[in-house]
């Protein structure tokens, strides 16, 4: 009963690890899911990495019987336990911020979709992709557009394009860029000239020059010397 019960908040304290572990179990069984995601917040040390993963991936894809506003200041806490630790599969955790881009993306959250912005900046292909789900082509072919989303229902490609926009205006770094700011001039270029040439094959040039653009933009200005020159030869080179 005491798990069934939704106005009963439960409360984990004075219990040891293992009853936390069965605990959140039980609200998970019980699909109380905004439950195990408050509890899983407060007592982070205590749990699994397996289980607080089940715990998002429950919450994001399943009904739960709470009807609970969802805090993304918890989800945060729970993504930046799992950054700290190396018991999770990369592909794994790019699945959980693809659930969590409307949360991880908005504005004020300490914890960014980062590893999705990292595939971003290191891989063309997965770029393009993204403009693809986000714009249809420059030429509005149709035949183009279904063989695009053959197999795919009208859910999925609107969630898809949602996704895939929040992903893209949340991402500010600019590829190649270390850490410290500097430019890596030759990866930058590669990484351009590689997208340039993709998003040409899909007729969506334009809008992957626009995106380059917003992006290029994102370069922090800190000094009068803005946009580097790395930046400045770029433009002047695509025009």
């Amino acid at each position: 009963m005491l798990f069934r019960s939704l106005l009963m908040r439960p409360h984990f304290y004075h219990i040891n690890k293992e009853e936390k572990i069965f605990g959140v179990e039980q609200l998970i069984n019980h699909k109380r899911y905004y439950s195990a995601i408050d509890i899983c917040s407060h007592f982070l040390d205590d749990l699994p990495t397996n289980l607080i993963a089940e715990v998002l991936v429950k919450l994001a894809t399943e009904k739960t019987d709470e009807n609970v506003r969802l805090d993304g200041y918890h989800i945060g806490r729970l993504f930046e336990a799992i950054d700290g630790r190396d018991d999770m599969d990369h592909q794994q955790l790019i699945h959980l911020e693809w659930l969590y881009i409307p949360v991880l993306s908005s504005y004020g959250n300490q914890r960014s979709p980062k590893i999705l912005h990292q595939e971003l900046a290191k891989n063309p292909k997965f770029f393009v992709d993204i403009l693809k789900w986000v714009f249809i082509p420059k030429s509005r072919d149709k035949e183009i557009i279904e063989k695009e989303r053959e197999g795919l229902s009208d859910e999925i490609i609107q969630n898809r394009a949602k996704q895939g926009y929040q992903l893209l205006d949340s991402w500010k770094k600019v590829p190649g860029t270390s850490e410290e700011g500097a430019i890596d001039n030759e990866f930058l270029t590669n990484w351009i000239k590689e997208v340039r040439t993709l998003a040409k094959k899909v007729d969506r040039l334009d809008v992957a020059d626009m995106q380059i653009g917003n992006v290029l933009a994102q370069y922090p200005e800190k000094d009068l010397n803005w946009p580097p020159d790395e930046i400045c030869a770029i433009i002047e080179n695509i025009k």
